[in-house]
C-alpha cells in the first residue's frame, strides 16, 4: 500500500471512527461514494477496531498491516507522565481517551488523557490534535472541560490531560431525568453560555451535538472535543487551521449547518445554527431532517433546502431512532410527552409560538438571519422564561398584548381584556412609530450638533488658533445649554455624554452640574424608570465618588440599580456597573462588609456575563485586592492581583489607563509588605506611563505621585518624598478645589511626614488642618476622621502631652470599633498607640490588653518580619517591663529591635525606641553588661 493511499484511508477513517457506531455505515457510504475498493478497505480497519478496540496501539508499517493483523496492546496500569491510567473511556478518529489517576500521590484527582494512537500520527492528524490541545488551553469557563497538561510520551505519542467528566449526554440526561420544557431550557442556557464564552475567545466549535456535551450528576453542563474547531484569528495563537474542506469531512451532518455542508465560509453562526438543532432534539426528541442513509448529495440538498416541521407538530410523528447504544426504539407522540410534560397537548401547547420561532430562527438557512449571536439566542429564551415579548416573533400588537394578558392574568375579565386590548392596540403602533422616529431624530440631531461643535479646530474657523480638547468641551457645554433648550431629550443625552468625557479628564467640577441637568431633564421627559435616565443618575453617582462625594453618590446609585434591575435584568454588564459604584461608595464610608458582599456579587456577576477572560472581570478583582490590603490580608491581596493582571495583560496591555490603575495598587501591596525597592520601581514606572497616557494634571497620576511619595517616606527617603506629595496636592487642588477630602489626605501624608522626620513642629498644622477639612466635609464618623484623630494623639504623646492625647486616641478608638467591627488596621495602629501612652502614665496592665490585641491582629494579617508587627511587639514588650515580666519581654525586644534597625534603619525613630526599650529593660533587670550595649 502507498503512503498516498494509506493517508487517504485515514482521511476517511477518523471521522468514521469519530461518529456514533450507528451512524458509522451511512457516513463511510457517504464519504467513500463509488470508490468501492476504498470503502472496503476502510471499512475493514472499522470492523477491526470494533472487534479490539486496542488494536490501534501499536507502531504500524502500513495501512494493511493494521487491516489484516489487528494487535491488541491494552495500556491499562502503565504510566503516562506521572499518570497511571485506570482505563479506556473512549475512542474517536485521532485517537482514545483514558481515565487515569496521578501516581505520584501529590493529589489523586482524577483525570480524562487523550492519546495519538500510533499510525494515525499524520502530519494531518498531529496538527489537529495540536489545534485541539492549543484551543482547550485558551479556554477557562465552568462548563467547558478543562485543559490540566500537555506533553509527549517516552516513545513520542502526543497527550492532553483534561479534566474528567462524568456525566451524561444532554439529551439522554434530560430524557433520563424525565426534565419539563422550563428545565431543558435552563440547562441550554448554561451550554450557550459556554459556547458565547469560546466564541469570545474567538474559537468556533463546529461539532456541537448530544455526545459532546456531557452533564454531571449536579446538573452542570460540560462542552468537550474541540478537536475540529476554528479558530477565528488564528495568528493571536500562533498556528493556522486545517484547510476548510478537511473540517466539512469531521463534520456530523445532522447537526451541521448549511454552509458547513456545502464547505462554505464558517462563523459564530455556524454553533448557533447547531445550537438549534440541538434545542429542536432536546425539545421534541426528535431531529429536524431524516438523514441516515442518505449520499452526500442528497444531505446537502436536504439541509440547505428542506424547512423543517415546528417543533410544536413534529411531536405528533411516530419515528424509529436509533440510540446511542444501537438499539432501535419508536417515538410516538406519548414516549415523547412522558419524558417532558407528561401529555401531548400540553407538550404541543407549551412548544407553540415562542418556542417554534425561537428554534427555527437559529436553523435559518442564511447565516446573517439567524440570532447575532449565542448571547441573543440564549438571551430569546431567557425572555420566554420570563414570559417577556422574543426578539424571534414577530413584532404585532397582538403577540405583546398576549404576552401582557398571560403575565396578569388573574383579575382580567376576558371581555374587559378585548376592550383594553382595542384600545391599546392604536396607542401602541402610534407610540412605537413615535417612539422610532423621535429616537432617529435625536441621533441625527446629536450627530449634527457634534460634527458642528467640532468645526472650532478646523483651520478655517480656528483662524491659526489652537484650540484644545478642553476649549471644545467647554464651548459645548455652554451651547448645549442655550441652543438646545427646546430638545431636551437631545440636550440631556449631549449634557450627559460631555459630563462623563470631563470625569474622563479628570474634571469633575465640570462635569457634576452637567449630569445633574442631565438627570433632572431625562426625569421630566422620559421618567423615573426608563435605560437613559439610569445611566444618568449612574453616571451622576460616579463622578460624586470620583470627589469623594461617597454619602451624595449613594442614593443615586441605588436608584439606578433598581431602574435597571427591573428593565435590564439582574444579569446584565450595567447592572453590574452600577453594583460595583455602590460597592466603592460603601467602602468608602467604611462601610467594608457591606463593600465586599458588593465587590463579590460583582465578580460573579460580570463572570457570568462575560466569562473570566475581560476587562470588567479584571477590574472586580482588583477592587477586592484593593480591599484585602487595606484590611491587612496580603496574602489574598497577592493572588486577587495576579489573576487581575494577567487578565489585564491578555485583554488591554500594559499602558492602558485602567491597567496602570490595577498595577499602581499592586505596587501599593508591595509598599504595605515593606518591598520598598520593588514598590518604588512600580511606581516610577507607572507614573511615567501616566504621563504619557493621561498627562500631567489628571486625578490618577495624583495618586500614584502620593503613593511613590508614600513609599519613599517609608525609607526615610524624606527629601525626595517631599516635592512628590506637594505636586500631587497641587493637581488635587486644581482639578478639586482647595477643600477636597483628596487634597485632605495629601494634607496628611505630608504631615506623616514631618512627623516621622521629628518635625512636630511642623506636623501638627497639617494634621489639624486636614482633620478640619474632613469633618467639614465627611462628618465626623468617617474613617478618614477617625483615623487623623488618631495621628492627632500620636502627636501629642510624642510631644508628652498625655493629657491632651489620650482622649483624642479614645475617641478615635471607639469611631474606628463602631466602623470596623471585624478588625482593621487603623485600629490596630489606635491601640498600639494608646497603650503605649498607658503605659507610660503607669497603667501597663491596662495597655498590656490593648498591645496584645494590635500585635494579634498584625501577626494575624502581615508578613513575619513586618516594620508594624515589629513596631507592636516592641510596645508590648514595653508594657511588660513595666509589669516586671522580663522573660515575657526580652525576646519581644529583642526581636523588635533586630527587624526596625534592618528594615527601617539604626537612625529611625522606631529603631531608637526599640534600643532604649531594651537599655530599660536590661537596667530594670539588673544586667547592667547587657543593658550598657543599647546604652
Amino acid at each position: 500500500m502507498t503512503p498516498e493511499r494509506w493517508q487517504q484511508i485515514i482521511t476517511i477513517l477518523a471521522p468514521v471512527l469519530e461518529s456514533p457506531a450507528e451512524e458509522r455505515a451511512s457516513l463511510l457510504e457517504r464519504l467513500c461514494g463509488e470508490q468501492i475498493e476504498l470503502r472496503e478497505e476502510v471499512a475493514a480497519l472499522v470492523a477491526a477496531f470494533e472487534k479490539d478496540s486496542k488494536l490501534m496501539e501499536n507502531p504500524l508499517s502500513d495501512g494493511e498491516t493494521l487491516i489484516r493483523h489487528p494487535v491488541n496492546n491494552p495500556i491499562e496500569g502503565q504510566l503516562i507522565g506521572p499518570y497511571k491510567i485506570i482505563r479506556e473511556l473512549g475512542r474517536g478518529g485521532m485517537g482514545a481517551v483514558y481515565l487515569a489517576i496521578r501516581s505520584d500521590d501529590q493529589y489523586r484527582k482524577r483525570v480524562a488523557i487523550k492519546l495519538i494512537k500510533r499510525g494515525l500520527d499524520t502530519e494531518e492528524i498531529l496538527n489537529r490534535f495540536r489545534h485541539e490541545r492549543q484551543i482547550l488551553a485558551s479556554l477557562d469557563h465552568p462548563n467547558i472541560a478543562r485543559l490540566l497538561h500537555g506533553d509527549t510520551t517516552a516513545d513520542g505519542l502526543s497527550y492532553f490531560v483534561m479534566e474528567y467528566v462524568e456525566g451524561m449526554p444532554v439529551d439522554s440526561y434530560c430524557d433520563t431525568k424525565k426534565l419539563s420544557t422550563a428545565t431543558r431550557l435552563e440547562l441550554f442556557r448554561k451550554v450557550c453560555a459556554a459556547v458565547h464564552y469560546a466564541h469570545q475567545n474567538l474559537v468556533v466549535h463546529r461539532d456541537l451535538k448530544p455526545s459532546n456535551i456531557l452533564v454531571t450528576d449536579q446538573g452542570e453542563p460540560k462542552l468537550l472535543d474541540f478537536g475540529i474547531a476554528k479558530l477565528l484569528n488564528p495568528e493571536l495563537y500562533g498556528q493556522t487551521m486545517a484547510p476548510t474542506e478537511i473540517a466539512v469531512r469531521l463534520m456530523t451532518p445532522d447537526y451541521a449547518s448549511p454552509e458547513q455542508v456545502r464547505g462554505g465560509k464558517i462563523t459564530t453562526a455556524s454553533d448557533v445554527y447547531s445550537l438549534g438543532v440541538l434545542l429542536y432534539e432536546l425539545l421534541t426528541g426528535h431531529r429536524p431532517y431524516h438523514l441516515r442513509g442518505t449520499e452526500r448529495v442528497e444531505i446537502e440538498r436536504v439541509i440547505c433546502e428542506e424547512s423543517p416541521a415546528k417543533p410544536s407538530t413534529v411531536i405528533n410523528r411516530r419515528e424509529d431512532m436509533i440510540d446511542n447504544e444501537g438499539s432501535t426504539r419508536t417515538l410516538t407522540p406519548e414516549s415523547v410527552s412522558r419524558t417532558r410534560e407528561g401529555e401531548p397537548d400540553k407538550l404541543r401547547r407549551r412548544l407553540e409560538g415562542d418556542l417554534d420561532n425561537i428554534v427555527l430562527m437559529a436553523m435559518r438557512k442564511e447565516p446573517e438571519r439567524r440570532y447575532l449571536s449565542v448571547g441573543h439566542f440564549a438571551e430569546d429564551i431567557r425572555r420566554h422564561l420570563a414570559g417577556l415579548p422574543v426578539s424571534a416573533r414577530k413584532d404585532t400588537f397582538g403577540y405583546r398584548a398576549g404576552k401582557f394578558v398571560k403575565r396578569n392574568k388573574v383579575g382580567v375579565a376576558i371581555a374587559a381584556a378585548f376592550a383594553v386590548l382595542l384600545a391599546v392596540s392604536a396607542v401602541f403602533i402610534i407610540q412605537q412609530s413615535a417612539r422610532a422616529a423621535r429616537e432617529r431624530d435625536k441621533a441625527e440631531r446629536v450627530s449634527a450638533f457634534l460634527v458642528d461643535l467640532f468645526k472650532v479646530s478646523d483651520p478655517s474657523e480656528a483662524k491659526g488658533k489652537s484650540i484644545t480638547a478642553r476649549e471644545i468641551l467647554d464651548q459645548g457645554a455652554a451651547r448645549i445649554e442655550t441652543e438646545m433648550k427646546d430638545q431636551p431629550e437631545v440636550q440631556a443625552t449631549l449634557m450627559d455624554a460631555i459630563g462623563m468625557v470631563y470625569r474622563g479628564l479628570g474634571l469633575y467640577d465640570s462635569a457634576i452640574p452637567l449630569l445633574e441637568k442631565s438627570v433632572k431633564l431625562r426625569r421630566e421627559v422620559l421618567g423615573n424608570e426608563n435605560v437613559d435616565t439610569a445611566k444618568s443618575l449612574n453616571d451622576l453617582g460616579w463622578v460624586l465618588l470620583e470627589k469623594q462625594r461617597s454619602k451624595e453618590a449613594e442614593p443615586f446609585l441605588q436608584e439606578a440599580i433598581k431602574i435597571r434591575r427591573k428593565l435590564r435584568g439582574e444579569e446584565h454588564q450595567e447592572t453590574a456597573e452600577s453594583l460595583n459604584l455602590l460597592a466603592f461608595a460603601r467602602k468608602d464610608q467604611g462601610d467594608i462588609a457591606s463593600a465586599e458582599t458588593l465587590y463579590r456579587e460583582t465578580l460573579a456577576l460580570r463572570r457570568k456575563i462575560f466569562g473570566p477572560m475581560h476587562r470588567d472581570v479584571a477590574q472586580s478583582l482588583n477592587n477586592l485586592a484593593l480591599m484585602a490590603t487595606e484590611n491587612g490580608d496580603y496574602t489574598e491581596a497577592d493572588k486577587l492581583y495576579q489573576e487581575a493582571l494577567v487578565i489585564d495583560r491578555q485583554t488591554l496591555g500594559m499602558e492602558d489607563p485602567d491597567v496602570l490603575t490595577h498595577l499602581s495598587n499592586y505596587a501599593l501591596l508591595k509598599d504595605n509588605k515593606g518591598e520598598y525597592d520593588e514598590a518604588e520601581r512600580l511606581y516610577r514606572e507607572i507614573i511615567t506611563n501616566k504621563r504619557k497616557v493621561l498627562g500631567n494634571e489628571h486625578p490618577s497620576l495624583a495618586v500614584t505621585l502620593n503613593n511613590l511619595a508614600e513609599t519613599l517616606r517609608q525609607k526615610g527617603d524624606y527629601e525626595n518624598a517631599e516635592p512628590l506629595y506637594r505636586e500631587a496636592q497641587a493637581i488635587f487642588i486644581k482639578l478639586l478645589g482647595e477643600d477636597s477630602p483628596s487634597v485632605a489626605t495629601l494634607t496628611q501624608n505630608l504631615a506623616r511626614m514631618f512627623y516621622d522626620k521629628g518635625d512636630l513642629t511642623a506636623a501638627e498644622p497639617l494634621y489639624r488642618k486636614a482633620l478640619s477639612a474632613y469633618r467639614k466635609q465627611l462628618g465626623e464618623e468617617d474613617p478618614r476622621v477617625a483615623r487623623t484623630v488618631s495621628n492627632v494623639g500620636q502627636l501629642l504623646y510624642e510631644r508628652s502631652d498625655f493629657g491632651a492625647a489620650e482622649p483624642q486616641l479614645r475617641q478615635a478608638l471607639q469611631t474606628q470599633r463602631k466602623l470596623y467591627p471585624g478588625g482593621h488596621k487603623d485600629v490596630a495602629t489606635t491601640l498600639i498607640g494608646l497603650g503605649r501612652l498607658l503605659t507610660d502614665t503607669n497603667r501597663a496592665t491596662e495597655a498590656e490588653g490593648l498591645l496584645r490585641e494590635g500585635l494579634e491582629f498584625r501577626r494575624a494579617k502581615q508578613p513575619a518580619g513586618n516594620y508594624q508587627i515589629a513596631e507592636a511587639e516592641g510596645a508590648l514588650g514595653g508594657a511588660l517591663t513595666a509589669l516586671k515580666r522580663f522573660d515575657e519581654a526580652e525576646p519581644l525586644l529583642s526581636d523588635a529591635y533586630e527587624v526596625l534597625k534592618a528594615r527601617r534603619g539604626e537612625q529611625n525613630k522606631l529603631t531608637t525606641q526599640a534600643r532604649q526599650r531594651l537599655y530599660v529593660l536590661y537596667k530594670a533587670w539588673g544586667k547592667t553588661d547587657k543593658a550598657a550595649q543599647f546604652h
